[in-house]
């Protein structure tokens, strides 16, 4: 370990804090000549030699281990110092351990279970420091200590007297030294739910992000696969017609190869829109609405399949985009479920019902082209949820695969993002209907 790292180790700190209070007393309060003065005075003796000594000891030594041990360094230092004040010795620089010691209690601790033994390290001292002052063990002058020479004459150490200087300052030191650790504790415990304040809301911003990715692939998602299956829908449906129609009919398979184009273009443009939102903002393009509702159902006719809309109500003066990119979406994803399953003959009516504060949307289909008369699938096999996904493979009027999709799934997750309903199944008087309700804004 380098010199540098070992420096800031709290062990070697505190031993460094240690020995400058051992060092401090050696060189303030020259103790060797003092012990023996109020021995020589007082009577003691080499007991009050030793007795001070030890007391000593006990204050570096809770120094040096205050973060490993708080609380039994401080009863220790406590207890030192009661001693040394009990042997009617002054106080010395090495007795500031007993503040240290409260700093590092109330700094480190509960205070449950600091506090009380803090109050009563506090009361110890003070009182142990009014019966010093009171009973005589600051009358020892320093000169009298320095002046070892037998002319001096004996000092006799005086009892009575005293007052509240010594208590009071060794209370407001302690005091002060009690509050400085709970300020010290009270910014740690600040600091440390700072922290964990600022990695939850990291977290909660990834999950944000996270969740904002995942919303974006799924709207992509639906927005991809309505305009591949529909557009796909409707070139392979032209494509059938026209290799049908080649031979006997050139001038209809001409019309179903323009179709083709069409289609293709319309396709190729929405998917250029879905795909610009993911790049600069200058190039984004609205999503289509109800106002391309015509050429959808042109698109859809030309296809041959027979479709008839209507619309009730007073439509409002400008629709909310959302409501209004939502509500083309799901006719055009009904529109292209009857293309591929409702069979060549049969009939779709798209109805548009403007509300007060929502659209209802119906696409329903009669499913003429059933399994008895044309060999057509049975509306019943196209499943509520999810719709099919497969193109059709033979010619015109055979039966498509049923396979799990996003057809119905999607349509209806976009009319729960706006608060609305939809349902999807067999008519039980036969065909498909789809049927969703979107809200507007207001009455979200």
């Amino acid at each position: 370990m380098t010199p540098a790292r070992l420096v800031h180790r709290p062990g070697v700190q505190d031993a460094t804090l240690a020995l400058c209070l051992l060092v401090g007393c050696l060189l303030v309060n020259t103790p060797v000549q003092l012990v023996r003065v109020v021995a020589e005075r007082s009577g003691g003796g080499a007991g009050t030699v030793v007795g001070w000594w030890a007391a000593t000891a006990v204050l570096v030594g809770g120094t040096a281990v205050r973060r490993r041990w708080p609380l039994p360094a401080l009863l220790g230092c406590a207890l030192g110092t009661v001693i040394q004040l009990a042997l009617l010795m002054p106080p010395t620089v090495v007795e500031l351990a007993v503040p240290i010691l409260v700093y590092t209690v109330a700094a480190r601790c509960r205070p449950s279970v600091a506090s009380p033994l803090l109050a009563g390290v506090v009361l110890c001292t003070v009182v142990g420091g009014w019966l010093a002052q009171r009973y005589g063990g600051l009358h020892v002058s320093v000169a009298t200590v320095l002046r070892l020479d037998a002319s001096a004459g004996p000092t006799p150490i005086r009892s009575g007297g005293g007052g509240w200087s010594l208590p009071l300052v060794v209370g407001l030191l302690l005091v002060t030294a009690w509050a400085l650790g709970r300020g010290t504790r009270a910014r740690r415990e600040y600091l440390t739910e700072l922290h964990a304040r600022a990695a939850g809301l990291e977290r909660e911003r990834d999950q944000r992000a996270a969740l904002a990715v995942a919303a974006e692939r799924a709207r992509i998602s639906r927005d991809m696969h309505d305009v591949v299956a529909h557009g796909l829908s409707v070139i392979v449906i032209q494509a059938q017609g026209a290799q049908a129609a080649m031979a006997e009919r050139p001038a209809d398979a001409r019309t179903a190869l323009e179709a083709i184009v069409t289609t293709g273009r319309a396709s190729l443009a929405d998917t250029r829109r879905t795909l610009a939102a993911l790049d600069d903002a200058d190039r984004w393009q609205p999503e289509p609405g109800l106002d391309r509702l015509p050429a959808l159902l042109d698109r859809v006719r030309r296809a041959g399949t027979t479709v008839r809309s209507e619309c009730r109500g007073t439509a409002p003066a400008t629709l909310p985009s959302t409501v209004d990119t939502t509500a083309y979406r799901i006719v055009q994803e009904a529109l292209t479920n009857v293309l591929k399953h409702a069979g060549p003959t049969a009939t779709a009516t798209v109805s548009l019902c403007h509300q007060q504060s929502a659209i209802d949307v119906r696409i329903t289909d009669d499913g003429t082209g059933g399994p008895a008369a044309t060999g057509a699938p049975d509306p019943a096999d196209r499943a509520p949820d999810p719709a099919t996904s497969a193109l059709p493979g033979g010619p015109p009027g055979s039966a498509a695969p049923a396979r799990g999709g996003l057809g119905v799934r999607g349509m209806r997750e976009r009319a729960e993002l706006l608060g609305g309903t939809l349902t999807a199944g067999p008519d039980p008087a036969g065909g498909f209907v789809v049927h969703a309700w979107l809200p507007h804004p207001e009455q979200q």
